[in-house]
């Protein structure tokens, strides 16, 4: 409404009109006790308030064309908002606006990547959760001579029931504001969960599990600590089929558990990309069913927790995954 706009802006002017009304009250006084006539005096009032009022005209005139672009002003178009500040340089408020729009369009640009990432993560999911469940419905066709086994159906709805796991863990991974339940946990408790899980399928490959107890209390979230282990379990019980997975406390750093395996190994060029996003190795690809995410998501879930997590590998000699349980804060 223009009436509100002008009060608006006449209160914000109210100095201007107390200075002119002491500077014409003072002019008068000391035109009286002078003997200058009243007419002069007055006349001399009246002729600055008439600058006063062009001068507010102007004055008022620059405000609304302010207010005006304020109110188009949208954060999420800098163009706007470079316009207004080489208008109005001087603006006291066009500091306070300039940070507020590059915080904004900083907000902006960080949740359209993790959206992205969110995007990519799933596409990726969904390509390798249809794996075991393709799996699953030929081995229940039936049309299918053969007699199904448990220990297939048992690994492939296992492979599933991971995958569902990882992509919870990664959707309480994107809400920062989601609590970790941190208090001591056993290590030997969970590793003996994951092994009794994963029985049958070291029966069914004939793959033998090593495991020396390490004795570990440790500071984590016993459900994500679980989700790691059971993935690095997982990873080195594909690779080791036939072979032999060997868990124990690493024999030099504290706090520190070491899973490995007796399979082909890691080329070195593969090594140091196995924890990005979607990225499977040579052998990963060879063997079929890498979706590259779980080591990337054992990756963030660590960081999170304050742990360490690496890999160690040499072609035909094996690979150990050494999970540093110790304090390490995240950046």
């Amino acid at each position: 409404m223009p009436g509100a706009g002008c009060l608006t802006f006449l209160r914000t002017q109210w100095p201007l009109w107390a200075l002119w009304a002491a500077a014409s009250a003072l002019f008068l006084g000391v035109g009286g006790l002078a003997g200058l006539p009243a007419e002069f005096m007055l006349y001399a009032a009246a002729l600055t308030l008439v600058v006063l009022l062009a001068l507010q005209g102007a004055l008022f005139r620059s405000w609304r064309q302010r207010a005006r672009l304020l109110s188009q002003l949208q954060p999420d178009d800098p163009g706007l908002m470079r316009a207004y500040l080489a208008r109005y340089p001087l603006d006291p408020a066009s500091h306070t606006l300039e940070r507020f729009t590059a915080r904004h369009l900083n907000s902006v640009a960080e949740r359209q990547r993790s959206e992205r990432e969110r995007e990519e993560y799933f596409s990726l999911w969904l390509h390798q959760v249809k794996t075991p469940l393709s799996a699953m419905a030929l081995l229940l066709d039936p049309a299918r001579e053969e007699e199904v086994s448990r220990a297939e159906l048992l690994r492939e709805r296992q492979r599933t029931e991971h995958y569902v796991q990882l992509a919870l863990a990664y959707l309480k991974l994107e809400q920062p504001s989601a609590d970790l339940d941190i208090r001591p946990v056993d290590v030997d408790d969970v590793v003996r969960r994951v092994a009794r899980r994963y029985r049958t399928l070291f029966l069914g490959s004939r793959t033998t599990l090593e495991y020396r107890p390490s004795g570990f209390r440790v500071i984590s979230d016993a459900a994500q600590l679980e989700l790691v282990i059971e993935q690095l379990i997982s990873n080195s019980l594909k690779y080791a089929s036939g072979g032999t997975v060997r868990i124990a406390a690493h024999p030099t750093e504290p706090s520190t558990l070491v899973i490995a395996d007796d399979g082909p190994g890691i080329r070195p060029e593969d090594l140091p990309r196995l924890f990005e996003r979607g990225y499977a190795g040579r052998a990963g690809q060879q063997r079929g069913g890498s979706s590259g995410l779980g080591l990337y998501l054992s990756r963030r879930i660590c960081h999170r927790l304050g742990h360490g997590l690496r890999l160690e590998s040499r072609p035909g000699e094996g690979t150990r995954a050494i999970l540093d349980m110790g304090d390490h804060p995240a950046d």
